[in-house]
């Protein structure tokens, strides 16, 4: 499993509709990034509270939701 940042170098485009499992973005991000979202991969998409965590803080919390089965965050 990849967490975190990484750029990555694409030639044309890649379809994420086909490969996207789980996309968590830090619930204080949802407004502005909502509408932009396609609606192909918004059941994807998971707005998680961050709390003031460190990357790797971070990074547990969404392997956490991911491997509960995208179960709830405390």
């Amino acid at each position: 499993m990849f967490d975190g940042y990484h750029p990555a170098k694409i030639k044309d485009e890649l379809a994420l509709s086909d490969y996207l499992y789980v996309c968590a973005i830090p619930e204080r991000y949802k407004r502005g990034l909502e509408k932009p979202i396609p609606p192909e991969i918004a059941d994807r998409v998971f707005y998680l509270p961050q709390d003031g965590l460190g990357i790797w803080d971070w990074s547990e919390r969404v392997y956490d939701f991911v491997a509960d089965g995208k179960g709830g965050i405390e």
